[in-house]
């Protein structure tokens, strides 16, 4: 059973599962994580003719009229993993949001790749970074998507999957984690307009929706044994909070993690708590500053790894910021201290 989205206790536990999802067109009948959110995000598996595997076949199939009916390589169709082509030609990853090696033909796949090399060393890389490095998956994507955007800010918005060409499960936690900011308020629960508990934020004409995320949504499959069964849906550096990571993943800080003894102890988030961080494939024992490149201990809460995770939640200060700034007008507004013109003034 799907689990529902407009129920506020199952929060977190995801829109889908392994056994409610849309089935993939698998040989096996079994599918993929990313092949899921694919499909639970409305995109449809392209579709080829086998010859399009012979070479040259591309060449020969209009004047032979073959392939009338592809859709393989098409915007917003799926490869046979999952991941999803853009307007170019090229295929990125519906949970993550990073590029991957997977295009619509050999033309696309060439163009894709003449295009990043002469981005890169106009970025300033040099010739062999700029042949073997990606455009779409650098910095420098993210700050011409963003002027103004910091190095720094650029690489945890790469962490975090933004400015993709499409919809992701990365986008979904990023639009949950802005909507779960909101404006401060000193009279709600929270601190906070934008919690479950808290949503008042018709007032500023914002979308109050908030969607749960799995596990199995940022692509924990079962294959492994890991004490994450639910997240809190946003980025952040709590227990069951989302965190962007390096190597094409998504993780969570689980809220539990097994002793010497294999019993299971809560994690917390004071310094010196016992921290969790598990990933599709594996536990992390060390993530890398985002300022200094440093690494820094994953296993235990420090100042240094609250700071690199807040980092890694993104700009929520700016958000915050903005958000006030239009919940403060429109208030201001309601109680009259704002001179709409009418005051002959």
């Amino acid at each position: 059973m799907v689990t529902s989205i407009d129920n506020p206790q199952t929060m977190g536990r995801g829109f889908r599962d392994a056994n409610s999802v849309p089935q993939y067109n698998t040989p096996t009948g079994r599918t993929t994580p990313q092949q899921d959110a694919a499909a639970n995000l409305g995109y449809s598996q392209g579709k080829s003719t086998p010859l399009g595997l012979v070479p040259g076949y591309n060449l020969v199939k209009g004047p032979l009229g073959l392939g009338k009916n592809d859709t393989f390589g098409n915007p917003n169709t799926a490869d046979a993993r999952g991941n999803v082509f853009d307007s170019t030609g090229r295929a990125w990853d519906p949970i993550t949001g990073r590029a991957v090696a997977s295009y619509k033909d050999a033309g696309s796949g060439f163009n894709t790749l003449k295009t990043s090399y002469g981005k890169l060393r106009d970025a300033g890389e040099g010739v062999i970074g700029s042949a073997l490095g990606s455009y779409d998956n650098s910095i420098y994507r993210q700050m011409d998507q963003n002027p103004g955007m910091s190095k720094t800010e650029a690489k945890t918005a790469r962490l975090r999957g933004e400015n993709a060409p499409i919809n992701t499960i990365a986008g979904i936690v990023g639009s949950n984690t802005a909507a779960a900011a909101g404006p401060k308020d000193s009279t709600s629960i929270t601190g906070y307009i934008g919690s479950p508990e808290d949503f008042l934020m018709s007032e500023t004409s914002m979308d109050t929706s908030m969607k749960p995320v799995s596990p199995y949504d940022l692509g924990f499959d079962g294959s492994r044994s890991t004490t994450v069964d639910s997240t809190t849906g946003v980025f952040g550096s709590g227990p069951g909070d989302i965190v962007g990571l390096s190597g094409n993943q998504m993780g969570v800080l689980s809220p539990s993690y097994r002793d010497n003894q294999g019993k299971l102890q809560s994690t917390g988030s004071k310094d010196g708590d016992r921290v969790n961080i598990q990933s599709p494939t594996g536990t992390l024992v060390s993530i890398t500053d985002s300022v200094t490149g440093e690494s820094i201990n994953a296993t235990t809460m420090s100042p240094q790894l609250r700071a690199e995770l807040e980092r890694r939640e993104g700009n929520k200060g700016r958000q915050i910021k903005d958000v006030n700034k239009a919940y403060d007008m429109t208030r201001a507004e309601e109680e009259g201290d704002l001179d709409d013109g009418s005051g002959g003034k």
